[in-house]
Parts: C-alpha cells; structure tokens; sequence
C-alpha cells in the first residue's frame, strides 16, 4: 500500500515490479501537513490494516477493499504486541496502548473516552540526552530544556516499537523502544501486564537505551527485522520541524548553527547485541514451511508467515492450520494458525467453539476477536450458548469481551444480546472495563437491569 495524499493505493507486485493500481481510499490523508497525517499502515495480527493519527481501518474482503471506523489513534507510528493489541504514542507521550484487540469499542459515536483504550502505558515521559538540544521547537518556554540546555521530556516522541523479536533475550521480551529525535536518541519501555492492565516503566534511570552526540541523529522508526535486530530508521538532518509550526526562536537556532544541511542522508541501522551473530530467516513459498514458521520465536517471522499464507490463499494450507490449532503447547502458533484460517475463509465454528474453551488466556482472548468474523444466521446461537458459558464461569478477564460481543449477537437475536448486556452489568458493576464496554453496546436503546435473565 501507498499513501499519496489525498489517496490510499493498493499495488499488487508482479516479478518485483507495482502492478495492477487500485485505489483503496480517495481521502486517506485530507488537508494538514505531515505532522498530522495518516501513517502507519500496520497489517495486524486480526488481518485489518491499521494507522496512527487515523480513525479507519482497512482491508481486502472477497476481493473489494472494505473501510471500517475504528479508534483513533496517536500521532505517528504505530506497533503491536504478541497478542494483537495495539500501541502509538503523540509528540509528548512515551507510550499509549489499547488493553484489548483493535476491533473492538468503536461502535458507539457519542462515547468518549473508553476504559481499556488510548490508556497511558507509561506515565513517564523524561528524557536524558547526552548533549545539548537547545534546537528544539519550543526551547524557550520555561521547564521545556534544563540548566543544561537539554531537553526534559518528550517533545518529538514516535516510532514506537513494541520488541517482538528473539535476538536479544528474555530481559528484553514485552519491552517498548520509543524514538525521540529532538533529543537524539531512543528509548527503552519495559511493560507487565496484570489481568487486562498493560503498564511499564522506564528501563534505566537517568539514561537511555542508544543516546548520541550528533545533533543531526534523528531516529523517527524503529521495527523489528527478520533476523531478530532492531531496525532503526534515521532521517538524519537538522531541520526537522515543519515549517508550518517553526518558532521564531527555532528558526534562529537553524540561521545561527547551519541547520539546514545536509539533506539527503537518511541512514538505517542495525542493532545486535555485541555477542550474537543475527540470521535471517528465509521465507519458502511452500506451504508446510510456512506454517511451520508461526510457531517461530521472531514476532516479524509469525506475522510475516500469517500474511503470506493468506495473500497465497492456498486451500492446502487448511489441514495443516487445523492440525496446529491443536498444538497448546504453543500459544502463539494456535493464535496465528487460527487467523490464518480466518483470513482464508475457513475458519469453523467448532474450531472456535473448541478455542474459546482453551485454559490460556491468550487462546480465548483471540478466539473472542475472531468471532464477528463468524456469527450468522447458522451459527449465532452456538455462540450464544458459548458466551453465556463464560460469564456463567465468573471469567472476568473475558467479561469485557463479552459485553461488546453482544453488539453482534444482537442483530440475531436482541433480547438475549440485551439480558446479556444486563446479566454482565449487575455481575460486574464495578469493573470500569465491563461497564464501559455495555454502555457503549448500548447505543439506541436502555437497560432494565431488573428480572435478570442469563441466556438459554
């Protein structure tokens, strides 16, 4: 896909080469300047296409391209964890994420603010450059750089990067680098996660993961690599404020320091840990290997694996997803081998069914994602019974997911979409989490919580 302002354009790649152009959306990015434009265009583990500072998602169903609202999200740049949960940040903000799946909560226009999304991951946004940074857009207001003349906290933060690979061990598994190229350098989140809630804290005091002395050093994305590394994209420049939003003071640091060059000589790097030698994983079109490959312990290799087995859309491929859907031992695998199948047209309500009873966590929060793919007129009422299941269980990790089911389940059958919505309410009335997702579920039309009825 690329974004050629106002449009969004989807090429397919013939022996190398963009053919066949189709136009995805003539108002993918209207109006602005790049700071606050559409980016991103993250394939997500749930198949939909996803950007920072956007509302919409997209994605390729039964050969159109579909639009969809979604939840608006940071400014620029945009990653996602293990589990398909998605994270961005703004200019001053560490690090924003979302507590559940991306496809969730945006049904209901006239609520804000909804609990379990845009949350505040990591509340500390203090930076420690190793040299001066006086060339920054608002240099002159009071607190924004130190004694020092170096910048605070945040004030270009982007590119965040939730590490996904396996290159540079277990400290650093579930951690988040953000880039600050104001300040020269890129930082290092480390995250836990308790229940439903994703926090983190800063991985060292009063310094930063990679820092530099070249004031023209200025990372503006990170990604994981095939081979495990970190990838870390730098614009490398001077200027780097948009001549829409430069102060007078900043254009007096470009004018005095010759900022303005040298243009053209953006830079990527690698980074490996100094005792590790980094191989690449090689992609096979064929089809066993593939599937073998979203068990691998490299992020980028079981989302790469996940694509291209959909893009082939090779029916072969069925038996050997289904088969790994039984293979517990490996979360991840099950998790992507069902998304697969998802996204290939063939996932079974009995697979689902079978998943959403799983013992991990991590199974039935993916197979609760999957199910509006799923819900029709033949099978809603399987689901229905399988939900109620759960709440009758007292799985409160669940509950959340359950109340913005109902939303689907309600065009089959609204009265029990309604008792479910008010059975979860008076389960759980002070979980903001649950009520949140009822209330927004509730567009057009109120509860009586009152003569409670589970669903039979």
């Amino acid at each position: 896909m690329i974004a050629e302002p106002p449009n969004l354009w989807f090429y397919d790649i013939k022996e190398g080469k963009p053919a066949n152009k189709v136009l995805v959306d003539g108002k993918y990015a209207v109006d602005g300047n790049v700071e606050h434009q559409p980016n991103g265009l993250l394939r997500a583990m749930d198949n939909w296409i996803y950007n920072a500072k956007s509302s919409k998602r997209y994605r390729k169903i039964k050969g159109q391209w579909v639009v969809q609202d979604t939840h608006f999200r940071g400014q620029w740049g945009i990653s996602q964890d293990d589990n398909g949960r998605l994270y961005y940040n703004d200019n001053s903000t560490n690090l924003v994420g979302d507590y559940f799946s991306p496809g969730f909560g945006a049904t209901n226009k006239s609520q804000r603010d909804l609990a379990g999304y845009t949350e505040r991951t990591v509340s500390d946004n203090r930076v420690y450059p190793i040299r001066p940074t006086p060339g920054v857009n608002r240099g002159y207001t009071k607190g924004t750089l130190d004694d020092s003349l170096r910048l605070t906290n945040f004030t270009a933060a982007c590119g965040p990067l939730i590490y996904r690979g396996n290159l540079f061990g277990e400290q650093y598994k579930f951690n988040a680098f953000v880039a600050e190229p104001s300040a020269n350098l890129i930082k290092r989140n480390v995250l836990t996660e308790s229940g439903l809630v994703v926090k983190g804290t800063q991985a060292y005091k009063g310094k930063e993961f990679l820092a530099s002395l070249d004031e023209r050093f200025r990372p503006v994305n990170l990604y994981d690599g095939p081979d495990g590394a970190l990838y870390v994209l730098d614009m490398y420049r001077g200027i780097i404020q948009h001549k829409t939003y430069v102060t007078p003071y900043l254009s007096e640091q470009f004018k005095r320091r010759d900022l303005s060059g040298p243009l053209n000589c953006g830079r990527i790097y690698k980074i490996v840990p100094k005792d590790k030698k980094p191989v690449s994983v090689v992609f096979s079109n064929e089809t066993s290997k593939l599937v073998s490959l979203l068990g691998n312990a490299n992020g980028y290799v079981r989302d790469k694996a996940q694509q291209m087995l959909i893009d082939k859309g090779d029916k072969a491929a069925i038996p050997l997803l289904e088969r790994a859907l039984n293979d517990a031992g490996k979360p991840l695998k099950v998790v992507h081998a069902m998304w697969v199948l998802e996204g290939l047209n063939a996932l079974k309500t009995t697979e689902l069914l079978s998943l959403l009873k799983s013992q991990q966590w991590p199974i039935r929060m993916q197979a609760l994602s999957a199910l509006p793919s799923l819900i029709n007129n033949s099978s809603y009422h399987h689901f229905k019974l399988a939900l109620n299941e759960l709440l009758s269980s007292g799985d409160e990790l669940s509950a959340p997911y359950l109340a913005y089911l109902a939303y689907y389940l309600k065009p089959f059958d609204e009265s029990a979409s309604n008792n479910f919505l008010a059975s979860l309410a008076e389960k759980y009335p002070d979980n903001k989490y649950v009520t949140d997702a009822v209330l927004i579920t509730t567009e057009r039309f109120e509860l009586q919580i009152t003569d409670i009825n589970y669903i039979s």
